[in-house]
């Protein structure tokens, strides 16, 4: 017998062995109590109800009794384990690198997002909520808010990458040097300003290319930090949100969130020189 014959023999039984295992497992476990098929849900039309007054039956993943023991009981060992890992990790860490450094690198990057999630699969699992069924459902919401916002992304990204590549950028910083400098902000530090509420790469961009230019420790590499985290990507953050909930004219959205990037810029020199200058 050739060695091709024998190959495909094996992979024939190997296929008709899993095949009959997966079937008499089947048909041993769909009359359980377990495993026995659930009926379709049946929702009645509500046409002329407001959405805030569904009735709670109605709702995705509702609950339609309290939870049994068995979850209760689920739930409660889960965080028994949960507890006495970190228990047992504070035992053999802790007392070294002490309690502080220790809550800073185990607990709030490591554990902090794993029990975030088990502590929201577990609200599920009380409340007889269909965690994944509501999983998928918020997965597809995600993409079609993708899928919305996208042209909205695109020509914030392209008009800021016009606007870097055509020379308009160093015109503006040109026109208002002189004024800036006076009340104590560097040219330097004008591309940060300018192109942080446009851009957050550009502007982390700006920001790295002063302190590697200038030092972290000079005073402008700390005026350009500081700015980064306290001013927001204005116009990026508009065309997300405004994108994604279909608002088409902002009218004094814009002049308010500008205001509020400039008294950061404001705040943030003025803390500069107070403790930096």
């Amino acid at each position: 017998m050739s060695i091709w014959k024998i190959a495909w023999r094996s992979i024939q039984q190997r296929t008709l062995a899993s095949t009959l295992t997966a079937v008499f497992v089947c048909l041993a476990l769909q009359n359980t109590r377990w495993f026995r098929p659930r009926p379709p849900e049946e929702v009645a039309p509500l046409a002329d109800t407001a959405p805030g007054d569904l009735p709670d039956a109605t709702l995705p993943g509702a609950a339609s009794a309290p939870a049994g023991p068995w979850r209760v009981g689920l739930v409660v060992a889960i965080g028994i384990a949960l507890l006495w890992g970190l228990a047992r990790q504070w035992a053999e860490h802790a007392p070294e690198v002490g309690t502080w450094p220790f809550l800073r690198d185990v607990v709030l990057q490591h554990w902090l997002l794993p029990v975030l999630i088990l502590f929201f699969v577990g609200i599920g699992v009380l409340g007889r909520v269909r965690v994944y069924d509501l999983l998928i459902e918020g997965g597809k919401e995600g993409l079609t808010v993708a899928v919305r916002i996208a042209p909205y992304l695109v020509a914030i990204l392209v008009a800021v990458a016009m606007f870097r590549a055509s020379g308009g950028l160093e015109m503006v910083i040109g026109a208002l040097d002189p004024f800036t400098s006076r009340v104590g902000f560097p040219a330097e530090a004008l591309p940060m300003a300018l192109l942080r509420p446009l851009s957050g790469s550009g502007a982390f961009g700006v920001m790295a290319e002063a302190v590697n230019t200038h030092g972290p420790d000079s005073f402008l590499g700390m005026l350009v930090c500081t700015l980064q985290g306290s001013t927001e990507t204005t116009f990026y953050v508009l065309a997300v949100y405004l994108g994604a909930v279909g608002v088409r004219d902002a009218r004094h959205i814009v002049l308010a969130c500008l205001a509020g990037d400039l008294a950061g810029y404001a705040a943030g020199t003025a803390a500069c020189h107070v403790f930096f200058g």
